[in-house]
């Protein structure tokens, strides 16, 4: 399994290339690249781009998520098409010490007011833990899988080996939708797993992450038309009737023109593309950029 140190910063870049029969569309301002790692909408890392909704933070070339308790972690991979990101937790204080590096911050809590929760991809494996969490509906067992890490990781044998209750879970759902928590009444030290497959030995187990998904956004808001011409091309200053708040206005897009949360555009109803091209690609933080094109003929 690789270091913490040898962990490179990869961004899943999706980028489509629609032919159309006719004409065009204009997107939302987009974040400028951090470092080599671009920055697609909605996230936003200035004022003035993306969507301020959507924070993530750009420092020395290098992408950070922000959660509660001034805690921050850094984005290894970001996909724009699926609205997943995933940020790598920062593992064991030491080899002496079985606590979570972020155990002050008491883990990963996210702003439950913002579009951000953590997806259901993630098992965590949980150390030094009390007897409290033999009462809950995890596998705190003899058979949980937390028992081979520990046996298996060498940072985590030699910190927690010693401690007789450990346990593992999935996370999903309303307990740890916004919040992979340690404390010192229940477990205080994790890893988390992405997707992990679990018949594999600990060897093989992939590098550390906590993935973090966004919700869809919608048009953005405005108070005058100017605001709209501005921001989102081919749409109106109108009353956002769905959100039932009094006096919220957005840019929503004009006739013939649909959303695409995705891209930020007003994309026009009308144009039907006849050639698909999906291009991505994987950027590291030592700027090699390994480009792969799949190409589709679609019919409608």
């Amino acid at each position: 399994m690789e270091t913490m140190e040898k962990i490179a910063v990869h961004f899943l870049v999706l980028t489509v290339v629609l032919q159309w029969t006719t004409g065009f569309v204009v997107a939302m301002k987009v974040c400028p690249n951090c470092g080599p790692t671009p920055v697609p909408f909605p996230l936003s890392t200035q004022p003035d781009c993306g969507n301020q909704l959507y924070k993530v933070r750009c420092e020395l070339g290098k992408l950070w998520f922000d959660a509660l308790n001034h805690s921050s972690y850094p984005i290894t991979t970001i996909n724009p098409i699926t609205q997943r990101i995933i940020v790598r937790p920062p593992g064991l204080v030491s080899k002496n010490t079985c606590m979570a590096a972020d155990f002050r911050s008491n883990g990963i809590i996210l702003d439950d007011n913002l579009p951000f929760n953590i997806s259901g991809s993630n098992t965590i494996i949980a150390m030094n833990c009390t007897s409290e969490m033999l009462q809950m509906a995890i596998n705190c067992s003899s058979n949980s899988l937390c028992h081979e890490y520990i046996r298996e990781e060498p940072m985590a044998a030699s910190a927690c080996s010693s401690l007789p209750t450990c346990c593992q879970y999935k996370t999903g759902g309303s307990p740890n939708a916004y919040r992979i928590r340690v404390r010192a009444q229940r477990c205080s030290a994790y890893v988390s797993f992405v997707n992990l497959d679990t018949s594999l030995p600990v060897s093989k187990w992939p590098q550390l992450g906590v993935e973090i998904e966004w919700a869809l956004p919608r048009e953005p808001m405005c108070k005058v038309q100017a605001d709209c011409d501005g921001d989102l091309e081919n749409s109106i200053c109108l009353p956002d009737t769905e959100s039932g708040i009094d006096g919220l206005r957005r840019c929503l897009c004009k006739t013939v023109f649909q959303w695409d949360p995705i891209t930020g555009i007003c994309q026009s109803e009308l144009f039907l593309p006849s050639l698909f091209y999906l291009s991505y690609g994987i950027i590291s933080n030592d700027g090699v950029w390994n480009k792969r094109k799949l190409k589709f003929l679609l019919f409608f």
